[in-house]
């Protein structure tokens, strides 16, 4: 079933790398029995990787890091008369951007290289609490430069956005508990509230079409919503 392998748990880093392959190859296949839609040269195909590079997600970037090359090369042996373009995303929390660390940001391109050098050195650290900016991240991955192909754009995480709507954690608890509530910065800096909603509408608006990984169950909440 096509929807329900694109929510498949990632048990191991191994299958990690296979389930993206194996994505790309259901969604050509599910294109092309929907719509018609080849992947012919002036077709593009664009990726962008949202990735966490907080404190846990240690082993998942060396993992993009090590193998993002490879994994382009496979996705265009898959869909090898498509234009593929890359793009990638390594955000951390408000309490990063308070300290002055930028976010990882590199819009989409055809220059792999270019953007495996910018990512081979992210280290993963801060974070703070256990929820992270996912809504922050999913704003910049809507300001990329998105063709009028296919588009697919993959959350990779394993803590859920900041909102107690989107997660169970225990409030009581300063170890669990979510330190901006109501889903947005509280603080002195002038961030700007971003509503999760509005930005994943906006992602099914204009057709790019979102893949989580399921990483660990503190995102459930979230992603069922």
């Amino acid at each position: 079933n096509f929807f329900t392998k694109i929510i498949t748990y990632i048990n191991d880093l191994n299958s990690f790398y296979k389930t993206i392959l194996d994505y790309i190859k259901d969604f050509q296949d599910y294109k092309i029995k929907e719509s018609g839609m080849l992947f012919y040269g002036d077709i593009r195909l664009d990726i962008l990787i949202i990735l966490d590079t907080t404190n846990s997600m240690g082993e998942y970037l060396r993992m993009i890091q090590k193998n993002l090359l490879k994994i382009i090369e496979k996705i265009k042996d898959n869909c090898p008369l498509a234009t593929v373009y890359l793009g990638f995303i390594g955000y951390k929390d408000f309490s990063d951007l308070e300290l002055g660390d930028e976010y990882t940001d590199i819009d989409l391109t055809i220059d792999y290289n270019s953007v495996y050098d910018q990512i081979k050195d992210i280290q993963e650290d801060g974070g703070d609490d256990v929820p992270e900016d996912v809504a922050g991240a999913f704003k910049k991955g809507l300001e990329k430069s998105w063709g009028n192909g296919a588009k697919i754009a993959f959350l990779i995480t394993d803590s859920p956005c900041h909102g107690t709507e989107y997660h169970d954690l225990d409030q009581n608890n300063k170890l669990m508990k979510d330190n901006y509530p109501k889903g947005y910065y509280e603080g002195e800096e002038d961030f700007e509230k971003i509503d999760i909603k509005h930005v994943v509408k906006e992602f099914a608006e204009r057709d790019i079409f979102l893949v989580c990984f399921n990483i660990l169950k503190f995102t459930d909440k979230m992603f069922k919503k």
